[in-house]
């Protein structure tokens, strides 16, 4: 134990009349070493004494005290140097007579104080050395033994010695205080002396240690060596040629080497050896076979070890052979059977030979196999019968006993066997189950089980299913799906069940039913539905008005993730052309994708552009629906969105297949006669040509072309990906005097699922809608009456031109047209009012192919007609 006190963080200045003790020291002590205690005080006058138990130590050669000054680390207010006191008691040769508490009294003048110091010596106990063993003597010596055990203990008490004899018996045999060896050690001894062979066994020295509150021992072994001995103790008639004998033996720490039986036949004196089996060095019994029936004998016995023989012991009593051999054969009987037990049972045997039967060896073997399990049962005077267990169900069991005898261990003949049948139980597990599933279907597949345990009648199946989704709102639902019972019968080996719902995960418990209609063991299988194709979306819009401007107000429906998972939605403007149908325009899967800038240019292209794409985690929390203003510059879109970046959701960044187009054939011209035309309001006056219109082919949205023979498969964009491939997003504004519908693409989770696509919405304009038509004013009443009456001005005119024009028609070709003044008037007036325009034939001539050789007189002819054409139209102007 130490004791410490800093001593130059405490001593300050004090007065003569304030001692202090600044440090103690008192380390562990060593039992023949030197021990020492250190006490620090200041100030360095101050007298220190030492206390041991409460009394002045005594000084001597052996104890001894040093005190010497020493300086502090710290000054006075003076600047001088502190000083303290240092004493040191030292113990030479310790031992545990010097350990207890000290006292260290520091005192100046009237004033003092102490500190206690505890010198601990104590030290584990252990066993230093003891008598070698095994001590080996022979009893006919009467040697004495003398034995010893050396000890190191602290603060020993008596020894104590004590005897385990045969069968762990323990005797006390004295308890005497050990000599003081040194310091430390201590010795005892027991002196024994031999005089029976009893003396055999293991002698134990013990001593309480009280450091560790154990005791410690040791201990020496004993062996005495003696002549054998051997006693016969019973001898049994079990036949009428066999006696059977058992014996105690001693043979004193010696090995057997062999035993000498020896018979005699009464009224003979004169003892043979018996020689027709040799008793094994192990035995305690033996069976002794080849005697006469109805016979009477005397038995000796002796043994000889390797000490010696022993003194052959006589069995005082005769014993006579039987008169004949004890022969029992059981006959048993069925006394009851259930789904896995037999229970047989059989008479008794006679009471003259029951006490030579002392067991059953029985055996149940199933029909048609080889390896019977066999049962040992006990008789007794109850001769209870005997119950095999852990029989298979709805098998054939074959059973036999016989009697057996612990003296000559063999068992007599076997009974006659006996048929049981046990009843049928409960059927084992369907084997080779297997389970398929589906789009909206579930195949079940499966053999008999391996074990039938009874006959079989027909096959039952539990189906049922757990779907796990988000609903409409966003939250995680849980929806059973069952379940479905169905039986077959047992020729049949399978089952299929349709109209599944998709995205489930089914469960089918397969067992078999006997005819007592008792359901067998379960055989669970597992499968899922794939997931479906989401319903179609169906968002709606309306116009709004806000801050005087209008809008285009989405309210865009969350679907249910009942049929699998949604990766995303994506939303498409489509800004419609002037004098466009759009009721005409084609099905939002197969319309032309196009960027924001396309659709509204100067030369605006017809296609979707897409206004906004987002996964469907970003629907408000709780809510079946999210509402957008399109056109605002504001998208949901995210390009960091975790869920579009994942491998099941990565094609919702990739732009939709465009259309591409094929290369127009070139434009051909058709020679054509002049024709009287009428102009068609349907009819643009550029287009001139005859030709067959452009034919625009339009495809599936796929990646632009490429060359199919270019080996290089780094330039297929379903090869590589490239920055073109990310789709652009943008909400931009939207023109006010153009009409727009939109639809919304749904993409499943699945890579090999289509997407989905909502009808167009209804057409709508981000402006005022036209007001009703007022009533009109006398004003205007008038001046629509003076309108008409010059529109009727105008029509008379035009028919005189008609008329006019067909008569001037009848004249010969390159015939001279003149016209008075009112006629070109009216001509001029009516071509100005009517545009120009192409005048078309009503019927098409019909003109045949040209042959090679009338190319030029063709030619002249069509030339002759052009100078015509362009005469007429000169004197028109």
């Amino acid at each position: 134990m130490r004791e410490w006190v800093s001593i130059t963080g405490h001593y300050v200045s004090y007065g003569q009349d304030a001692p202090e003790i600044l440090d103690v020291s008192s380390p562990k002590g060593e039992v023949g070493k030197v021990a020492n205690l250190s006490c620090s005080a200041a100030p360095e006058k101050a007298e220190i004494v030492w206390l041991y138990k409460g009394e002045a130590v005594k000084f001597d050669e052996r104890i001894k005290v040093q005190t010497e000054e020493r300086q502090l680390q710290k000054k006075d207010l003076d600047g001088n140097p502190q000083k303290y006191k240092m004493s040191n008691l030292s113990i030479a040769n310790a031992t545990s007579e010097d350990a207890g508490n000290y006292t260290c009294i520091t005192q100046l003048g009237e004033a003092k104080i102490e500190r206690v110091l505890v010198l601990d010596m104590s030290f584990p106990g252990k066993l230093v050395k003891k008598t070698p063993g095994p001590i080996r003597q022979n009893v006919t010596d009467q040697a004495n033994v003398t034995m010893q055990c050396v000890f190191e203990v602290y603060k020993p008490g008596e020894v104590q010695w004590w005897k385990r004899a045969k069968e762990n018996e323990v005797i006390d045999l004295e308890t005497k205080p050990a000599v003081q060896l040194d310091l430390k050690q201590i010795e005892s001894t027991y002196v024994l002396h031999i005089k029976s062979p009893e003396d055999n066994g293991t002698y134990i020295c013990e001593v309480w240690d009280p450091v560790t509150s154990s005791n410690i021992s040791g201990e020496i072994d004993v062996i005495v060596y003696a002549a054998p001995l051997v006693v016969i103790d019973t001898v049994i008639p079990i036949s009428s040629t066999q006696l059977f004998l058992n014996w105690t033996i001693r043979s004193y720490n010696s090995p057997i080497k062999s035993y000498n039986l020896m018979y005699r036949r009464l009224p003979s004196t004169d003892y043979s050896l018996y020689t027709r089996e040799k008793i094994g060095v192990k035995n305690i019994s033996f069976v002794m076979e080849g005697l006469e029936k109805s016979t009477s004998y005397q038995l000796k016995l002796e043994v000889t070890t390797a000490y010696g023989q022993s003194k052959p012991h006589v069995y005082d009593t005769t014993v006579k052979t039987l008169d004949k051999d004890p022969i029992f054969v059981p006959n048993i009987s069925i006394n009851g059977f259930s789904a896995t037990s037999v229970t047989i049972g059989w008479a008794p045997p006679p009471e003259d030979i029951a006490e030579l039967i002392h067991y059953y060896l029985l055996e149940a073997r199933k029909k048609d196999e080889v390896a019977p399990r066999r049962a040992y049962h006990s008789r007794d005077s109850r001769n209870l019968p005997y119950m095999f267990d852990n029989l298979e169900p709805h098998s054939t069991y074959l059973f036999r006993v016989c009697a057996c005898s612990d003296f000559t261990k063999r068992c007599g003949n076997w009974s006659e066997e006996m048929k049981a049948n046990t009843l049928g139980g409960t059927p084992g597990r369907p084997s080779n189950v297997t389970i398929q599933c589906s789009n909206g279907f579930m195949n079940l597949t499966w053999d008999p089980p391996l074990k039938l345990n009874a006959e079989i009648k027909a096959y039952s199946m539990n189906l049922s299913g757990i779907a796990t989704y988000k609903d409409r709102y966003g939250r995680l639902q849980r929806e059973p799906w069952g379940p479905m019972y169905r039986s077959k019968t047992n020729d049949t080996r399978s089952a299929r069940f349709d109209d599944l719902p998709p995205n489930t995960n089914y469960t089918v418990r397969l067992s078999a039913v006997t005819r007592t209609q008792r359901r067998g063991e379960e055989e669970t299988k597992r499968c899922s539905t794939p997931p479906a194709q989401p319903p179609a979306p169906r968002p709606r819009w309306i116009k709004i008005v806000e801050d005087d401007k209008y809008m285009l107000k989405l309210s865009l429906p969350r679907l249910s993730e009942r049929n699998g998972p949604i990766c995303c939605y994506r939303i498409y403007m489509m800004k419609l052309l002037p004098r466009s149908d759009w009721s005409k325009l084609p099905s939002p899967r197969d319309v032309s994708i196009v960027d924001y800038e396309e659709a509204h240019g100067v030369h605006p292209v017809l296609g979707a552009y897409i206004a906004d794409a987002f996964s469907h985690d970003k629907f408000p929390l709780g809510a079946d629906v999210i509402e957008m203003i399109m056109g605002d510059e504001n998208v949901v879109f995210n390009t960091d969105d975790a869920t579009l970046h994942s491998d099941m959701c990565r094609r919702c960044l990739k732009k939709p297949r465009r259309p591409y187009f094929d290369i127009p054939p070139p434009k051909t011209s058709v020679t054509t006669t002049p024709t009287t035309t009428t102009k068609d309001e349907f009819f643009d006056e550029e287009d001139l040509s005859t030709a067959e219109p452009e034919e625009i082919k339009r495809d599936r949205r796929s990646y632009p072309d490429f060359d199919r023979s270019d080996n290089d498969y780094t330039r297929n964009p379903m090869m590589v990906d490239s920055a073109d491939d990310y789709i652009t997003v943008k909400d931009g504004l939207l023109d006010p005097i153009a009409n727009y519908t939109l639809f919304v693409e749904v993409i499943p989770g699945r890579a090999q699922d289509e997407a989905v696509y909502s009808e167009y919405v209804k057409v709508l304009m981000p402006a005022a809608s036209a007001s009703a038509t007022a009533p009109p004013a006398p004003l205007e009443l008038a001046l629509l009456a003076m309108c008409s009456v010059a529109a009727l001005v105008v029509l008379v005119m035009v028919v005189v031109c008609v008329v006019q024009t067909r008569r001037s028609r009848k004249l010969p070709p390159h015939a001279h047209v003149e016209m008075n003044p009112l006629q070109v008037a009216l001509r001029y007036v009516v071509g100005s009012l009517g545009g120009r325009q192409q005048l078309i034939s009503a019927v098409p001539p019909d003109m045949p192919p040209i042959a090679k050789e009338d190319l030029a007189a063709a030619y002249a002819e069509r030339q002759a007609d052009s100078d015509y054409g362009f005469q007429k139209e000169f004197e028109f102007q």
